[in-house]
């Protein structure tokens, strides 16, 4: 009963979460009722599943018609253009270091899979934790399911790893034990010098450490500031126009009450010049952000303001040397907080 109270208020609490959750403990119990464990230890059972499955779907279809519109939408919609991961191409050491921390756990998680397997043979609890953690490394792991434009953008494929965390862990520690305790002295220390580089290189990647990480990547910060939020409810307020902001600022907007006031703001790439839909719209720009690295903007196909823009590969990270940023100059500045200009 307490369980499926708690069930009942993630549900309510975080909606998005469950298909990923829902996956995962079916892949569980299917792992459960593959082994040979005794029903009785049963973690999940098919009741539960039921349970889980009628709440989510029911609370979708009567109170968050939103999202359930949203994930059918996202079912049967056209997978985006163009290449999602096109920042490995054009960057790839970058990218390497601020990934590299995968590369051990996943070398701990199959240690701790074989270990676990040689002990247990499939008849304990600990072996569906550890093969499950397996199970999600295609996509918990960036590899190449994120190559299938579907399943990383209309599916958010990623988001896995948010949910598998746990398994994970339990399996990476499991392989960490079975092996260091075997070796000797020298191997001990060299197999503990490479644990502690992947714990150095987890809190440090620019994904985790985006204020400060130790290679930075030349994308956007993963936080907005409170200067920048107040600035952004301000100018939002003040406007009888749109309010053009690049796309990190829209996607905070659109989730407010400004979402109409918001427009994701757009350039002319061959005439280096920003698009409005008219003399009433300001322009947001987070001059701060654009000092450490580049907006990601919309480029319009032409010379025309797009209304309604289909985002796609069409939203490029557009660096301050780019005489586009000159052009401001033309602009009459409305607000300044410091980290934010506006220009109308």
């Amino acid at each position: 009963m307490l369980l499926s109270f708690a069930t009942i208020g993630i549900i309510v609490y975080h909606t998005a979460s469950m298909p990923f959750i829902i996956t995962i403990l079916v892949l569980f119990y299917a792992l459960q009722k593959l082994g040979e464990i005794d029903k009785n230890r049963y973690v999940i059972n098919l009741n539960f599943l039921l349970l889980l499955v009628v709440a989510t779907v029911s609370y979708w279809m009567f109170i968050a018609v939103p999202v359930f519109r949203a994930i059918v939408g996202n079912l049967f919609s056209h997978a985006p253009t163009g290449i999602l991961t096109k920042s490995v191409v054009e960057t790839p050491l970058m990218e390497l270091f601020n990934y590299l921390q995968y590369s051990p756990l996943l070398l701990f998680i199959l240690f701790g899979v074989l270990a676990v397997l040689k002990k247990e043979q499939f008849k304990d609890v600990l072996t569906i934790f550890v093969l499950l953690s397996l199970l999600l490394v295609p996509v918990t792991f960036p590899g190449p399911a994120l190559l299938l434009n579907k399943l990383a953008g209309n599916f958010n494929l990623n988001r896995f790893g948010e949910y598998s965390f746990l398994f994970n862990c339990i399996a990476a520690a499991a392989g960490f034990y079975a092996v260091f305790y075997k070796l000797g002295k020298l191997p001990r220390f060299g197999f503990l010098v490479l644990f502690l580089v992947m714990a150095f290189l987890v809190v440090s990647n620019d994904f985790t450490a985006s204020d400060n990480p130790l290679v930075k990547r030349p994308f956007y910060t993963y936080y907005l500031t409170e200067n920048e939020l107040i600035s952004m409810g301000n100018l939002a307020q003040m406007t009888t126009g749109y309010l053009m902001a690049d796309y990190i600022s829209c996607r905070y907007l659109d989730n407010s009450v400004y979402a109409d006031k918001t427009h994701v703001l757009e350039t002319d790439w061959n005439k280096q010049k920003f698009l409005l839909s008219s003399n009433n719209d300001i322009l947001l720009i987070r001059k701060e952000e654009l000092s450490k690295r580049p907006l990601k903007l919309f480029v319009a196909p032409g010379d025309k303001f797009v209304l309604e823009p289909n985002l796609g590969d069409t939203l490029e990270y557009l660096p301050n040397n780019l005489s586009l940023w000159e052009t401001l100059e033309n602009y009459n500045a409305i607000y300044d907080s410091g980290p934010i200009i506006a220009l109308k």
